[in-house]
């Protein structure tokens, strides 16, 4: 088990009530975006040409790696972003693998295709043409799109999904992996506000108030998760090769709190007036707050 970073709630309101909302915003988000320029800056520096992100739903994979192919880009260096979500292999409901429990495992590494995924890397990398891989989640069907990709001697690819930091999945080039979710945030003596905790918080607004879902669906649905990531995720971490990034956003748990009063891990967050309308349009939080 990896050793959880952490972050205090005492300096979160030191950071507070030292600077104006807009400036701590800022600050926070300026936190977050040096991380994500330390992981482009290595790369390039190393010559290495593919990212590997991972990280629990949640946890602003979607956002990071879209950030790390703008800034890769504003230096002048070709970059494309790909979802491990595109390589699930077409396989039957009753084919699906089993959790411990029995139950059908949605977020089981057996679902993809491995050596898809390896080939697919290795013709991208050697500047050859590939065919964009699709997934239909409904059909559950995998095919191969239209949609063609030829990568340029120095460009890089950044990956994203539960499963990028798997060695399953090592190809025979240099990959920087990096593992992202939000810091622990420690509340007291007695309470933390924990990363588990504050995903929820993020999905609970995106799932229940954006899209419809119901409380004990979005709970349920996070359980699992969190027990995917505990199987297949956290084994990993110790590795001192693997970067990681803190998501977490100081302000977000103010506005967790407005949005969210009756989350019982937020009790002992204080009310400020800082809002979701503050939120930067480039922020992390957009992929949970939408509206």
């Amino acid at each position: 088990m990896k050793k959880r970073h952490t972050t205090t709630y005492e300096f979160i309101n030191s950071c507070r009530e030292h600077l104006t909302n807009e400036e701590f915003i800022e600050f926070c988000e300026k936190r977050y975006y040096n991380q994500i320029r330390s992981v482009v800056d290595e790369t390039i520096g190393n010559g290495i040409r593919l990212i590997r992100l991972a990280g629990p739903s949640g946890a602003g994979k979607t956002t990071s790696t879209h950030l790390m192919v703008d800034i890769i880009r504003e230096k002048g260096i070709p970059a494309y972003y790909m979802s491990m979500d595109n390589w699930y292999k077409t396989l039957p409901l009753e084919a699906l693998p089993k959790t411990p429990e029995g139950d059908d495992d949605y977020e089981s590494p057996e679902l993809l295709d491995v050596e898809g995924f390896r080939e697919d890397m290795h013709e991208l990398l050697a500047g050859n043409p590939v065919h964009l891989r699709e997934f239909d989640f409904v059909k559950r069907v995998s095919s191969k799109s239209d949609k063609v990709i030829r990568c340029e001697d120095n460009a890089i690819v950044v990956i994203e999904g539960l499963h990028a930091i798997n060695p399953m999945f090592d190809t025979e080039h240099e990959s920087l992996k990096v593992y992202i979710e939000p810091n622990n945030v420690i509340i007291d003596e007695n309470d933390d506000l924990t990363s588990s905790e504050l995903r929820l918080c993020r999905r609970m607004h995106r799932d229940v108030v954006d899209r419809g879902m119901s409380f004990e669906d979005t709970i349920k649905k996070c359980r699992s998760v969190d027990a995917g990531q505990a199987r297949y995720i956290e084994p990993f971490l110790n590795d001192a090769h693997i970067h990681h990034v803190d998501t977490l956003l100081m302000y977000e748990i103010f506005i967790h709190k407005n949005e969210l009063p009756d989350m019982d891990s937020l009790k002992d967050v204080e009310v400020t007036d800082i809002s979701k309308d503050m939120i930067p349009e480039t922020s992390v939080l957009k992929e949970f707050y939408k509206s």
